[in-house]
């Protein structure tokens, strides 16, 4: 790329909040004994906050881990799933966060999955999270950040994502507070 110019300036293209109706779609795969169930829900929120911060320790409890309500109801209360987790993503620009939760199960259970799914939600809207799971969470979340300063590639990760927003470490240590 010695000599390579671009023909127009970088101008980054935005990526606004997305405005969908909610759907339900179905690819059919009878050769497959297994089925998967995805969703996501778009969020208006500015990163680095502390309601961004809620939303990502709330994820861990939720579906983050094999700790968490989905896969405690659906894997081992139920036995209705393979695997069932929650995450989510921060469009840092856009100030868009997006949270997923994906499933793995037998085509005959999708009923009762999507059933106790519901009811997991509906409980954890109804009565929150305990004292416990957020003590829990927060160990978790502090945890993953001293791995992820010990780790070569997220550190380089971190430094280039630092580089490109002009921050430092320290920017890191007082999100780490605020848990």
């Amino acid at each position: 790329f010695d000599n390579w110019t671009a023909a127009k300036p970088y101008q980054r293209v935005p990526y606004p909040l997305p405005r969908w109706t909610p759907q339900a779609s179905t690819i059919a795969t009878p050769d497959k004994t297994n089925a998967a169930l995805l969703s996501r829900r778009y969020l208006s929120l500015k990163p680095y906050t502390r309601e961004a911060l809620a939303v990502q320790v709330a994820n861990g409890l939720i579906g983050g881990t094999s700790a968490s309500r989905l896969f405690t109801q659906l894997r081992k209360v139920e036995g209705l799933t393979y695997g069932t987790y929650s995450g989510t993503s921060q469009n840092d620009e856009d100030e868009v966060l997006s949270f997923g939760i994906s499933g793995t199960f037998a085509p005959q259970n999708r009923a009762r999955f999507e059933e106790v799914l519901n009811e997991t939600k509906q409980d954890i809207i109804k009565n929150g999270l305990t004292r416990i799971e957020l003590f829990a969470a927060k160990k978790v979340a502090l945890e993953r950040t001293k791995t992820n300063r010990e780790n070569d590639a997220s550190t380089a990760s971190t430094l280039a994502f630092n580089a490109y927003k002009k921050l430092d470490f320290g920017f890191w240590q007082k999100q780490a507070d605020l848990l």
